[in-house]
């Protein structure tokens, strides 16, 4: 996957706009650039975790920031090419983002506690009974941030319809890095609600999440590793 993410990157941008091929050519040009400029971000997260204990506390913070820098080189990206598409592409996009936006109203209407523990058990492994207390103390907690990721999907949407300049559109996608950037109380209640399901794990759990960091970790050295041109 991550020798292909020049073409995965492409793919899924070239889909959401349904791009034109010579748009295509220049987003491929584009996203080798782009890969190239990420590297360093990258490899402070590849540091991070790799010195990140189980049952430590993780410098939520410093993933936070290099995670940052990723996006202020990606959005330009997704400016410049929403910026050039045609009526017919840009009426198109917003019928997919609509179809997009009742998916993800419909899992916050379905979501429960054992929805959020299939989730959570990819990370953690089979879920004990501690585990689904703190789940079902905190669903509220993972149905508000669902909200509130639909509410900035909503925001950016309505800003993008109303822009009219280059720079109202970089402004509309600037509107995802505005929100993550305010660390409200939701991301530190997150935060807990995480620290509180790896104190609840048993051994064979922590060895879980220890084998699925070191795949992220190997995931990230791939793509150090990588050249794309």
């Amino acid at each position: 996957i991550v020798s292909n993410i020049d073409y995965l990157i492409s793919k899924k941008i070239s889909d959401s706009y349904s791009l034109e091929s010579k748009q295509k050519t220049e987003l491929k040009k584009d996203v080798i650039t782009l890969l190239n400029e990420i590297r360093n971000p990258a490899k402070e997260i590849e540091i991070i975790l790799s010195k990140f204990k189980v049952g430590s506390t993780l410098k939520t913070n410093e993933l936070k920031k290099n995670y940052l820098l990723i996006l202020e080189k990606f959005l330009p990206l997704l400016s410049k090419y929403y910026a050039t598409l045609s009526k017919e592409q840009t009426i198109l996009f917003f019928e997919n983002e609509i179809i997009k936006n009742n998916e993800i109203a419909d899992q916050i209407s379905k979501t429960t506690p054992f929805t959020v523990k299939d989730k959570v058990q990819k990370y953690f492994g089979d879920i004990n009974d501690r585990q689904m207390k703190v789940i079902r103390e905190e669903i509220s907690l993972i149905i508000d941030l669902s909200k509130k990721r639909l509410s900035r999907r909503l925001k950016i949407q309505e800003a993008l319809k109303n822009a009219k300049t280059e720079q109202e559109v970089r402004n509309a996608f600037n509107i995802y890095i505005d929100t993550i950037q305010s660390n409200t109380k939701l991301e530190n209640r997150f935060i807990m609600f995480v620290g509180e399901l790896i104190k609840a794990s048993s051994k064979d759990q922590k060895e879980e999440i220890k084998d699925k960091k070191r795949e992220i970790i190997e995931l990230i050295n791939h793509f150090l590793e990588t050249r794309y041109i």
